[in-house]
């Protein structure tokens, strides 16, 4: 009896993650959960229908990271998978500059671009056919912000409108859910089209995951007279393609959320690392990769996280005032979630503004309908983020 119990024992030293609890379990966390949460005047509804996703992880760490620029590898491992057999020419090499933004304040600007040797006609003189583009920025504090790495199967400097072109950047840039319908004037299916980005991805950036997808339509452009083009398009007949999003993975996948970014001091001035990539019939549109970072630190070996429940009753109370001014003009919101995800998302450091913390955090994504009629559907849009340890709200383009 007593050799049993010895080998019990061995074998829970062996393997304790085994026999621990899973992260779901610790916090009690379902698969799917509904409600409903009113606001006081009863305006405001919104509507819990949501599959909650949890990782798998044997702890969950806080880390201390620091954004960083492009290296010359990367650079040359996705000129060489994104140009494929086409030759391509250009420097791994930045050109460094110094910059002054209108209020006084300086930054280092950093920036190289590699492109196809096959050219075509450019708005002043030939330029690359496809063209690989790599920026950073460095404020005066340390900060970075601004990095990108960009690959355009188009160089927008041709500005051919017969050419697809598409850009995820800016508010009138939103990337809409699939849905369960196909983009317009796109045959390749999405299963095949996320089989394609995900190839692309592992070879590129073998650390991200797949997080998300949507639909993005076209730039539309018409040229007016030589060199002016109007973007006065009737949208409905635009071709449109798939957009799929990545983000890195660490003890959790980094949550990814569509947001506009605060430029005020007291704000993260870098956005989050993710990877954004553009495909249609023809296989790799545009390719967009926001901001390394580096882990130079750990915080914490392993958070405990609050119970679900906690984080409920926080969602509870704050999410219908999130969208409580919108009773002021009208008839209040109407408001659906359908995704509940616990993940890492980067806060600030306002000890080491070079520097931010990674946490652990959940996001819960939806779509909004204000006043009975517009509906603000965006893909990856996360109505709050909650700190998984805390309780306490994040307001991400804040940072804190």
């Amino acid at each position: 009896m007593k050799k049993i119990f010895a080998f019990v024992i061995a074998l829970m030293l062996l393997f304790p993650a085994a026999l621990a609890d899973t992260i779901r379990e610790q916090v009690n966390a379902p698969a799917h959960i509904t409600d409903v949460f009113y606001s006081n005047t009863g305006k405001t509804t919104v509507q819990i229908d949501a599959d909650v996703t949890v990782p798998q992880a044997d702890r969950v760490p806080m880390y201390l990271i620091r954004p960083r620029l492009f290296a010359p590898e990367e650079m040359t491992r996705a000129a060489n998978i994104l140009f494929g057999s086409r030759e391509w020419t250009g420097s791994t090499e930045y050109f460094v500059q110094a910059r002054t933004f209108y209020d006084g304040t300086q930054s280092t600007q950093y920036s190289t671009k590699l492109f196809t040797t096959e050219q075509g006609d450019g708005l002043y003189w030939p330029v690359g056919v496809s063209v690989l583009n790599v920026e950073g920025q460095t404020l005066s504090n340390g900060m970075m912000q601004q990095t990108f790495l960009r690959y355009s199967r188009w160089n927008e400097e041709l500005l051919d409108a017969s050419l697809p072109h598409y850009d995820v950047e800016g508010v009138s840039q939103l990337v809409t859910p699939a849905d369960g319908r196909q983009p317009n004037g796109c045959g390749i299916s999405m299963e095949e089209a996320k089989e394609q980005a995900e190839a692309v991805v592992a070879r590129i950036a073998p650390h991200m995951v797949y997080a998300g997808r949507g639909i993005k339509a076209e730039n539309a452009r018409q040229e007016l007279h030589p060199g002016q083009y109007s973007t006065d398009i009737d949208s409905a007949g635009l071709r449109e393609a798939w957009v799929f999003y990545f983000t890195p993975m660490y003890d959790l996948p980094c949550n990814f959320a569509v947001s506009g970014l605060a430029t005020y001091n007291y704000s993260v001035r870098c956005r989050e690392e993710s990877l954004c990539i553009i495909i249609d019939d023809e296989g790799v549109q545009d390719l967009y990769w926001y901001q390394p970072y580096d882990i130079v630190g750990t915080l914490r070996e392993d958070c405990s996280l609050l119970p679900f429940d906690s984080v409920m009753q926080v969602a509870g109370s704050i999410l219908p005032l999130t969208l409580a001014s919108y009773e002021r003009d009208g008839d209040g919101a109407r408001a659906r979630v359908t995704d509940i995800r616990l993940g890492y998302l980067r806060v600030m450091r306002p000890d080491q503004p070079d520097m931010l913390t990674l946490i652990p955090v959940w996001d819960f994504y939806g779509t909004v309908t204000f006043n009975g009629s517009f509906i603000q559907n965006w893909a990856c849009h996360s109505w709050l983020t909650i700190n998984a340890i805390d309780g306490t709200v994040i307001d991400r383009q804040y940072g804190y």
